[in-house]
């Protein structure tokens, strides 16, 4: 860059005979610059990565833990007891939300 700026001086003629190894530098210097920050931006900046890799980690325990909840998915050794808080019997519904509590469910 200093050698176009000594070039480009006021009141010196420019001859293109002296513009083209310093083109040719030039261009080559920022060949290299460009590549190497394309890989960065490619990469991306911490930030992205770190939160990409969070909702990546997000996304798959959602997924399992939905799975076996439903039942998709059985873990030996656990057990999952279900049982049906909403009763007909206003009753019975109050017994049944004591057991779901007693039992862990809540």
């Amino acid at each position: 860059m200093t050698d176009f700026q000594t070039l480009f001086y006021v009141g010196v003629e420019i001859d293109p005979n002296e513009i083209r190894p310093i083109e040719g530098r030039f261009l080559v210097a920022s060949k290299q610059l460009l590549k190497s920050e394309w890989k960065r931006v490619k990469k991306g900046e911490l930030t992205y990565r770190l939160t990409r890799i969070a909702a990546i980690f997000v996304i798959v325990f959602g997924l399992c833990s939905s799975a076996i909840y439903v039942g998709l998915i059985e873990i030996p050794g656990v057990k999952i007891q279900r049982a049906e808080l909403a009763s007909p019997d206003p009753s019975r519904s109050l017994e049944l939300k004591d057991k779901a509590v007693i039992n862990g469910l809540r």
